[in-house]
Formats: C-alpha cells, structure tokens, sequence
C-alpha cells in the first residue's frame, strides 16, 4: 500500500510537512514522539500504545476518555503505510460472541398520548458499564440484531422519564467519499461530512402510539443534531 491510501499529505507555511489521518494532522513532532516512544518502551502492546500516544498528544472524546479507537485505526494506517513498525498482535481475531439475552431488555410498556403532552426527552451517552445493555437491546429489538459498530462511536439512550424508548448510535464518517463530501442537505443548511459522522440506527422498542407518531421521530432527530 502506498501512503496515499489511508493518508493525505499538506504542508504548512514554514514548509514542514504533515500526515493527515481520520482527520487529524500529525505533525513531524508529534511523528518523531510517537516513534520515540515505541523506541523507549518496546514491551508496549498495541492497546498500551494507543493509550499513552492519546495521552501524550491529549487526544480525547467529548465525553473527556481517551479517543483510543481512533489512534488504533490511525496506527494501523501508519503501519501499512510504513511511517510505524507495530508490535505483533497479542491474540489472533475471533469471531465475535452472540449477545445474550436477559430480562434487563424485557418490553416495558405503551407511550401514549399526543407527543406535546409528553414530558422533556433526554439523551443519556451510553457509558462502559452500560455498552452490553445497549449492544442486549439491538440484539433484541433491531430486525437485523447486533453486529459490532466499526471505529469511533457515540451510542445513546433516548430516556422518557426513567424509561429507555429508543437507542441512537453514530460512527466515524469515511474521510474520503467524494458523492457524500459534495452533498448539502437545502433544509438543514449542513455539509455532512463537517459532521464527521453518519446516523447508524435509532428504533424504537417501547410501544409507540404518540399523536402524531412522525412528530415524536423528528423530536429525536432534533435532539441528535443538536447533541452533535
């Protein structure tokens, strides 16, 4: 593979050049710190660099963990493009696990009623402890089950109250899709890819019978664009 696979490269006014991955400008500096520190820690596995270049370069998610999903994918990409050297794999890939099934996921009930009279929807970011509940509901409610999501990911509960009535989950963006970079949406005055993500599901499990139903879908929908 050649660089220009996964990466792009821009040069600055001082004439540095610099790498481009995921979104992301590496520098030459931070190139030369992340080669150094694989050179001064090589029992570092794959995960462990991820953490400590995150750390080191103050890479983090919105909700303030180290963004390590997306430094793994940017390595990787170094990697075939041969700026890095990466330590062979711990383990080989295996196939992934069936989700199980248990009363946590279990219908809770009808919503009812016209959607004005309907109390404040919030979005709840599904946090560590919680992503096996979220991954049960998929497999339980979606009609195509549960399949791991690829890259950076945000996932959310949609909550009533104190019940769960919808699932959102959004994924990194190809960086490099030229039909999706060229399109703007006239109605929400938005080119998509300045987003940097793209939907991938929000369903519903909890019985819906708001008035009208197609009123309380947009309300999700606002509230997702206004998260991101």
């Amino acid at each position: 593979r050649t660089a220009g696979t996964f990466s792009q490269t821009t040069t600055c006014t001082n004439g540095l050049h610099m790498t481009k991955y995921c979104g992301r400008i590496f520098t030459v500096a931070e190139m030369t710190q992340i080669r150094q520190l694989m050179v001064d820690h090589p029992e570092y596995h794959r995960l462990a660099l991820s953490q400590h270049v995150c750390r080191m370069l103050q890479w983090h998610k919105p909700d303030g963990g180290l963004k390590e999903m997306s430094c793994r994918v940017v390595m990787l990409r170094m990697h075939a493009d041969g700026l890095i050297v990466l330590p062979p794999p711990l383990r080989s890939q295996k196939p992934p696990r069936g989700v199980k099934l248990t009363t946590a996921t279990d219908p809770c009930g009808t919503v009812t009623g016209p959607v004005r009279h309907l109390g404040p929807l919030v979005l709840r970011m599904v946090e560590p402890h919680q992503s096996r509940l979220w991954n049960e509901y998929v497999e339980r409610y979606h009609y195509l089950g549960y399949t791991p999501l690829p890259g950076a990911q945000l996932r959310y509960f949609v909550m009533l109250g104190q019940k769960i009535v919808a699932l959102l989950g959004f994924g990194a963006a190809a960086w490099q899709a030229a039909p999706r970079d060229n399109f703007r949406n006239p109605y929400l005055g938005l080119t998509y890819v300045k987003l940097g993500w793209y939907y991938i599901r929000i369903f519903f499990f909890t019985s819906i019978e708001c008035i009208p139903k197609s009123h309380f879908c947009t309300w999700i929908d606002s509230l997702s664009f206004i998260q991101l």
